[in-house]
């Protein structure tokens, strides 16, 4: 059974406004505002600041996940670039769901780049932490009983 699991995008509720918004900001500016500002102070021109931001924006874009396959080999993640793209379940040690603080320290704040959390969600509520030799990275399903369920059943299949 495969099964599409598409990432939560918008905030959850009140709390994740007040959370999610202002580091989403602040993402924003140490990400693609600092390196837009030196861009338009090296050239010295407002246009190629703006190109800047764009270029580095989409750059960022290419290494976010847009959706998730479940399927009898593993987690296939949709991204252009960054690893992983595909954990199987024999890899995957574990997935549990983590709370607020977890997400935002260690998904959104710390490493700012290469992220641990690869969509760009507003919410920091219903995030999983999936984890693997090599490392870990959260995941926040649109679908948290669908996507709960599905992984549970994988993995007891696992020896």
């Amino acid at each position: 059974m495969t099964q599409i699991i598409k990432p939560r995008f918008a905030p959850r509720d009140l709390i994740d406004i007040f959370i999610g918004i202002p580091i989403g900001l602040f993402q924003a500016i140490v990400l693609f505002g600092i390196p837009g500002v030196i861009v338009g102070l090296v050239s010295n021109n407002v246009f190629m600041g703006l190109l800047g931001y764009c270029i580095f924006y989409c750059f960022f874009l290419l290494f976010s996940v847009w959706k998730a396959k479940l399927d009898d080999e593993g987690i296939l993640f949709y991204r252009v670039l960054g690893n992983p793209k595909r954990l199987r379940w024999s890899e995957i040690n574990s997935i549990e769901e983590v709370g607020r603080k977890e997400v935002v320290i260690k998904g959104w704040l710390w490493p700012i780049f290469p992220p641990r959390e690869f969509t760009p969600c507003l919410s920091a509520k219903n995030h999983f932490r999936i984890t693997w030799d090599n490392g870990f990275c959260y995941y926040p399903p649109k679908d948290v009983e669908v996507f709960t369920q599905l992984f549970k059943t994988y993995m007891k299949k696992q020896p």
